[in-house]
């Protein structure tokens, strides 16, 4: 074997004995005590940003079950970013892929797993985007001003659709079948850097995509085509209702001008 052959052999040795211990060999003529500490500090490091990634998963698992999952993503994931700020996104995509999701150990964990971890997810990416944004002093708005205004959503927002209640989980609330009622979480970060959430009725989920959507049209222009779409025959009370639920995401920076 060549030297650099041999060094690719060895760093792989490595690798594996560190994600794995109990399942792979020592690298030859490393002392165990010495291998057994790089071990632990490893997945102590993984589980520790995990943990902070997912408190609300974690509180609702099983530890011994929590940590099998963690030694599973170490053993079987490739992590595609070396950025320690990613290894929640790398987590949920291990958390999704069908190999896991097919696994006994999946079985083990909740119903609603999936879905509180890109929950958490979402509020981890809000709370460390670096998007800046140019916020202007927010007033309460006339019904006239707003419609001819050309909106932009924040950066800093995010709407998730979710079958339970994932807002509501916690280790003195874990859902069941019974609790299952498909609803639309709007999260979002605002100009004093608080994470928030507003749970939205379908309609203002659709009206929130199309504001997301809306390449140089007006507020006016969107409500009516909105109205249209839905078949809202009074178009003077629908403007109405929608300058009013999109002055009130004004107010908390889920929009602006």
């Amino acid at each position: 074997m060549s030297p650099e052959a041999d060094f690719i052999h060895t760093q792989r040795v490595f690798a594996n004995f560190i994600r794995d211990p109990e399942k792979n060999t020592l690298p030859d003529g490393v002392e165990s005590r010495r291998m057994k500490i790089y071990a632990e500090l490893f997945y102590n490091n993984i589980e520790g940003f995990i943990n902070n990634n997912f408190p609300v998963l974690h509180a609702v698992v099983e530890e011994s079950i929590w940590q099998k999952v963690i030694r599973q993503f170490m053993v079987k994931h490739r992590c595609k970013s070396p950025i320690f700020a990613e290894i929640g996104r790398e987590y949920l995509q291990f958390l999704e892929t069908e190999s896991f999701q097919s696994s006994d150990l999946a079985s083990q964990l909740p119903d609603f797993t999936l879905e509180l971890a890109y929950y958490e997810w979402l509020e981890l990416v809000l709370s460390i985007d670096q998007s800046v944004i140019d916020w202007v002093p927010v007033e309460q708005s006339s019904q006239q001003f707003l419609l001819k205004k050309q909106l932009k959503v924040s950066d800093l927002s995010r709407l998730g659709s979710f079958s339970y209640p994932v807002h509501q989980i916690s280790d003195s609330f874990i859902p069941g079948l019974e609790d299952k009622q498909d609803s639309h979480l709007l999260i979002y970060r605002n100009r004093q850097h608080q994470i928030n959430f507003i749970l939205l009725a379908p309609m203002s989920a659709l009206l929130f995509q199309k504001l997301s959507e809306a390449d140089g049209e007006t507020v006016e222009m969107i409500l009516l085509n909105l109205a249209e779409e839905i078949g809202f025959k009074n178009s003077d009370e629908f403007l109405l209702a929608g300058c009013n639920i999109i002055d009130e995401w004004c107010q908390k920076d889920i929009v602006y001008w």
